[in-house]
């Protein structure tokens, strides 16, 4: 009915050529390496509500009120504890797995002034990517900050109905699962998600009813049933948050939850770089009908068994080496074309207006918040970009105590914390901002709270 809006995680990636011919996907790889590189808005995968028009608070990156369901089942609480058991072996190997965030120390190189703060995010909630001591550390990053970047500012009205506008175009044209020439694939596809939302059943459906649900995803864009499938072949992600299948209710993702904490919040690029890049990863129906062929075939049907797991403990882990071994390298490797094009082109824009920020905000320190793979992967990442062009050394730190933390009062970031929006917006007195009956509330509170 239009009033329905999915989530933009980009689960896969088609090359673009000069001629326009779609070319073949790699699927696998880029479903589960997308989501170290794109980490801007989206909360949950795509859900069996999403095909019947529900509402848009996934996009709004809305945190619900909403319990975990089954909280009383043995065999849901059963298959939590196993992955927090699983946890606990990899944060335990102290020398090769350290459990450190992907935080970083940005200095200026001219005079040896600390500046701001450098994260690596991954599209997901904190508290299935992180330890608890990686987030304290970047909660004392964030408290030592007043600023907070990401790719996109999620909490902005302007942004997310921009956003809603250039996805609703998007998506009115992408290849559908309904659409695909293949009745083996599509049975697949069918089968794979019928497994998925039994697994998942926070309403004790009968089986009649989940093929029914399953057979309503066949509207949504192929990209997005992938996507789904992508998070629930995940047990970390759906321990914790399955019900997100059958819902539009979800968890902020990391970067959404740390720019709440911004004072202010802002961005660094603009919607129609998001746009852009979302259009070029979901392929027209005219277009992939013109191009289908076995291969695309059999790369869409191995990309049904793709699991974020490994990504998972690779990113909790913390180890920069193996992390950039394996996305270089590994079977979430990036191919050339997008670290020398897309992902090229966005860090270049992106290191310009870090700079600028920088330069312009000489008194305070100043958070940056972008998909891991930005900082890490390629020969123009982030790190390098800025150190080359700019001047600008970027120092990994394992933990940021709060006794390092200078922790900035409100009226120092000249922001006020607005309850009803639960954000930090311009302080009233400072002149020029708009007035607003507000109160302060410290970061810290926030933290706790998180």
């Amino acid at each position: 009915d239009g009033s329905h809006h999915h989530n933009i995680i980009i689960p896969y990636q088609y090359h673009h050529h000069q001629n326009n011919k779609m070319m073949k996907p790699i699927l696998v790889a880029s479903l589960v390496g997308l989501v170290l590189l794109t980490s801007t808005v989206g909360a949950a995968p795509p859900s069996v509500s999403s095909s019947v028009g529900a509402s848009n608070a996934i996009l709004h990156n809305r945190r619900p009120a909403v319990r975990r369901h089954n909280d009383n089942n043995s065999n849901d609480q059963q298959q939590l504890t196993r992955v927090d058991e699983q946890r606990a072996l990899v944060e335990g190997e102290e020398s090769s797995c350290p459990g450190t965030p992907f935080l970083w120390k940005i200095t200026d190189d001219d005079n040896g002034k600390h500046v701001g703060f450098a994260v690596g995010t991954m599209n997901l909630p904190g508290d299935v990517v992180l330890t608890a001591e990686s987030w304290k550390a970047i909660g004392h990053a964030i408290e030592d900050s007043c600023d907070v970047y990401g790719e996109l500012n999620t909490h902005s009205p302007n942004v997310t109905a921009a956003l809603q506008t250039c996805q609703a175009s998007i998506e009115s044209l992408a290849i559908t699962v309904d659409d695909l020439p293949s009745q083996p694939l599509k049975a697949a596809i069918r089968t794979k998600l019928i497994q998925i939302l039994t697994s998942n059943n926070p309403t004790n459906d009968t089986s009649e009813n989940i093929e029914i649900k399953a057979g309503r995803l066949g509207s949504l864009p192929l990209a997005e049933v992938q996507q789904l499938i992508l998070y629930g072949n995940t047990e970390e992600y759906v321990v914790r948050y399955g019900y997100t299948l059958y819902s539009d209710d979800g968890p902020m993702n990391l970067d959404t939850n740390m720019l709440k904490l911004g004072r202010p919040a802002d961005d660094l690029e603009e919607v129609s770089v998001q746009c852009d890049y979302l259009e070029a990863l979901h392929p027209a129906k005219e277009t992939f009908l013109q191009n289908f062929d076995d291969q695309i075939s059999a790369d869409i049907e191995a990309s049904l068994d793709a699991s974020l797991t490994q990504e998972i403990q690779l990113y909790k882990c913390g180890d920069i080496d193996a992390f950039v071994e394996r996305v270089n390298s590994g079977t979430v490797a990036l191919d050339e074309d997008t670290k020398a094009g897309s992902l090229a082109d966005r860090n270049k824009k992106m290191a310009i207006r870090i700079d600028d920020i920088l330069k312009n905000n000489p008194r305070d320190r100043i958070l940056f918040a972008v998909g891991v793979s930005h900082w890490l992967v390629g020969d123009d990442n982030l790190q390098k970009l800025l150190k080359e062009g700019y001047g600008y050394t970027l120092e990994h730190i394992p933990d940021w105590d709060k006794e390092l933390a200078v922790d900035h009062d409100n009226d120092h970031c000249e922001v006020m914390f607005h309850p009803e929006m639960g954000l930090y917006v311009d302080n009233p007195s400072v002149p020029g901002a708009a007035p607003v009956d507000i109160t302060s509330e410290p970061t810290h509170a926030l933290l706790d709270s998180t």
